[in-house]
């Protein structure tokens, strides 16, 4: 009974970590980390998020800015 609990608490755990840095309709593709990257300027600069994006176009990646801890997330739909 305790090693159900302890496997149950770690699977919670692992899904509220993963969630709490993205969006679940982040994850997938490069048009939605440009949506994600546009609304965080608050009409600031997108031309950081265009060349980001641009460049998950080429290659599947994009990467954060610093301010959000500047992850890179692969395997993106183009």
């Amino acid at each position: 009974m305790k090693m159900i609990a302890i496997v149950l608490s770690i699977a919670v755990s692992s899904f509220a970590v993963s969630g709490a840095f993205a969006p679940a309709w982040a994850a997938g593709s490069c048009k939605s980390w440009l949506a994600t990257c546009n609304s965080r300027t608050g009409g600031g600069s997108p031309s950081s998020c265009s060349g980001k994006y641009s460049d998950c176009l080429q290659s599947g990646c994009f990467t954060e800015g610093k301010r959000y801890g500047g992850g890179t997330h692969c395997g993106l739909k183009k």
